[in-house]
């Protein structure tokens, strides 16, 4: 994928830049401003930014069963959490 260039070509540190072969584009972070005179040993640090989006396929660990219930009326269905996954009871003050 082709990056863009930044919207400030006529700026001196972009010459710098470019006169070196970097190329930065509008997603990059770069810690001076790139308007900004450029003075003999400057350092100007650059960090690369990516954007992308990652879809991933991912199995669901839930599990369901039915256990009859004869406190419930017929037709009705009630969920409850494992027993692993249950809170303790609160005690009753």
């Amino acid at each position: 994928m082709a990056k863009s260039e930044p919207s400030q070509p006529q700026s001196p540190r972009f010459s710098a830049l470019a006169d070196a072969g970097i190329t930065v584009d509008g997603d990059d972070k770069v810690s001076q401003e790139m308007s900004a005179p450029v003075a003999d040993g400057s350092t100007v640090t650059i960090t690369r930014v990516e954007k992308k989006t990652v879809t991933e396929d991912v199995a669901d660990a839930h599990k369901s069963s039915k256990v009859d219930d004869s406190s419930l009326a017929k037709g009705r269905r009630r969920s409850r959490p494992k027993a692993s996954m249950a809170s303790p009871p609160t005690p009753m003050k």
